[in-house]
């Protein structure tokens, strides 16, 4: 089996694991503005929409590899990455779910398969050496744009279900009507500087496998 072929069945497997994970959450809820507020959500929808345009342009034939797909894939890999780290050390300790219709399953595509097979899809098929060094600065503005719109759906009469969560505010660690803002914003700061670091980390590696590549 060639790369290219490889290529187009793991990226569709992947969509299938999305669709499924995203459908598994989605399915019989009361209320969808509710289930899709949710970080979990919103950054599969954002991987299934992505990986659906590279599975067309390379159907297609179209050239889509440029600097901007790799700050996309880029962003994939640390948001995925940031949603299974929180998941399991701040969220699944506390018995979180997004909603009581969760199973094992559900959470496990969201929280798992999704930045694993992010990981695999870029380390077998990505050319390496293309991450720029001032990616992992702006690879903080997914995480950014979400902590902006969890306020303002809050601010607007918002509410999420959050069993083992925030109502309000979805994620325990941003609840700072509960925590204060001096410490929900010493959160947001450490998880700011986590995703720069693993940012930083990935160029790290990402360039070290151009170096392999080439020799």
């Amino acid at each position: 089996m060639n790369k290219t072929r490889a290529s187009f069945l793991v990226r569709i497997f992947f969509c299938i694991s999305l669709i499924t994970g995203i459908f598994l959450n989605i399915f019989k809820v009361n209320n969808i503005k509710k289930i899709l507020a949710y970080y979990t959500l919103q950054t599969n929808i954002f991987c299934l929409v992505v990986f659906i345009i590279i599975i067309i342009c390379n159907a297609v034939k179209k050239e889509y590899t440029n600097n901007f797909y790799y700050f996309i894939k880029g962003e994939i890999i640390i948001s995925t990455l940031l949603m299974l780290i929180i998941y399991e050390v701040a969220l699944a300790p506390n018995s979180f779910q997004m909603h009581r219709t969760n199973n094992k399953l559900a959470n496990f595509l969201v929280h798992v398969v999704t930045p694993v097979i992010a990981l695999i899809d870029y380390f077998l098929f990505d050319e390496k050496g293309n991450f720029k060094l001032f990616y992992p600065i702006m690879w903080v503005i997914f995480p950014l744009i979400y902590t902006i719109f969890i306020y303002t759906y809050s601010a607007s009469g918002g509410t999420f279900y959050s069993l083992g969560g925030s109502r309000k505010y979805g994620y325990e660690f941003l609840d700072f009507e509960k925590y204060g803002y001096l410490k929900v914003s010493i959160w947001i700061f450490l998880i700011g500087i986590a995703v720069v670091a693993i940012g930083f980390l990935l160029v790290l590696i990402d360039k070290k496998l151009k170096l392999v590549q080439k020799s």
